[in-house]
């Protein structure tokens, strides 16, 4: 038998190193926000979404360019950028295509853009819980979340919500 003191004293470094550990992962992940980001050309065109009729199409059917806005109605950092959304909606460019997505029920996601007073056309995913991975799960991972895509559906401008403008204007200049 040893020492109780000793021992508790082991274990208690261990359980310190342990946390010292988690915290450094923690705080790496989240510097890493912005490396996150999924890069320009990555291709989104073939993610299946389900418009207000009900009907279901790609996201990129329109092929046109197409501003994407990604949010979810239970998203705090959502409801802050919101009001900014729907500011810069009002003064879009005309003719850019808006599209706001959710992976939330297609009336839940338009209830909320109603809300809040965004003028565009909102889409949900057909699929809710799309597999890790898939440009699905991609697409909606982050929220609130930008993207610019071109006519096929490829990025080719990305931010978090507050880069409305940068990303509209990147998709606009082409």
């Amino acid at each position: 038998m040893g020492d109780p003191d000793r021992t508790r004293g082991r274990w208690l470094a261990v359980l310190a190193a342990v946390a010292v550990i988690q915290g450094t992962a923690l705080v790496a992940l989240m510097a890493r926000d912005t490396a996150a980001e999924l890069p320009e050309g990555y291709f989104l065109g073939d993610v299946r979404v389900v418009d207000a009729a009900g009907e279901v199409r790609s996201i990129a059917a329109a092929a046109e360019p197409t501003l994407v806005l990604v949010f979810h109605s239970e998203c705090v950092h959502c409801a802050t950028i919101a009001p900014e959304w729907a500011r810069r909606l009002a003064e879009a460019p005309p003719g850019l295509r808006i599209v706001a997505v959710s992976r939330e029920p297609h009336a839940v996601a338009s209830s909320y853009a109603r809300t809040h007073g965004w003028q565009v056309e909102v889409l949900s995913l057909e699929d809710p819980e799309p597999d890790f991975g898939s440009p699905a799960f991609e697409l909606t991972k982050r929220t609130p979340w930008i993207y610019g895509l071109d006519a096929s559906g490829r990025i080719q401008a990305t931010g978090k919500g507050a880069a409305f403008a940068r990303v509209a204007a990147e998709l606009t200049s082409e």
